[in-house]
């Protein structure tokens, strides 16, 4: 389960550096489009043209999916790195508030201090350390106790594996009205 002080501990840069990595590996394959566009032979015929031809069409097509995942992956990265900086800033927000009217916050538990302003300054504050700490818990090991079974517990959670799957599909849709050694 994750605690106030793992959420404490989140670097959202970190997360940041890594999409930006997969960005520009991705801008790199989409920057492969025109030399495919110009790989056709020109006044080539027979089978060995056939057979580049073919080639050429499977080589675009591991491209494409390529394109697809690492795209994919960078929105999901995105999406994370935006979550974890609100989470952050939300955990920041409640632990400055919680000072202001008297609290701290331990480990996920409001705690009064002597200058606390009440009952109900405290209940409000646990609500809200239990709402940040609601969707920071969908991340975890499930109990796994290997590495490979750790990372398929976070796959597992991945709330945006469907987007996922949905972007693969579409891309494979429009790929046959693109140009890539083929009839449009």
């Amino acid at each position: 389960m994750v605690t106030w002080v793992d959420v404490s501990q989140w670097k959202a840069d970190g997360i940041g550096q890594i999409g930006d990595h997969l960005a520009a590996q991705n801008r790199q394959v989409l920057g492969l489009q025109d030399e495919l566009d110009g790989a056709k032979p020109a006044g080539w015929a027979g089978e060995a043209a056939e057979a580049a031809a073919g080639n050429l069409r499977a080589r675009c097509q591991e491209l494409e999916d390529l394109a697809a995942r690492l795209s994919a992956a960078v929105k999901i990265i995105d999406d994370t790195e935006r979550a974890v900086r609100d989470l952050v800033r939300s955990l920041e927000t409640t632990e400055d508030f919680a000072a202001k009217n008297g609290f701290r916050i331990d480990n996920g538990k409001v705690v009064e201090t002597e200058n606390s302003t009440g009952f109900l300054s405290s209940v409000l504050l646990q609500v809200e350390v239990e709402a940040i700490l609601a969707p920071a818990g969908e991340i975890g090991d499930a109990g796994a106790t290997t590495l490979p079974a750790a990372a398929a517990a976070g796959e597992d959670r991945i709330a945006d594996g469907q987007r996922h799957r949905d972007l693969l599909a579409n891309t494979r849709s429009k790929r046959t009205a693109r140009q890539c050694g083929r009839a449009a």
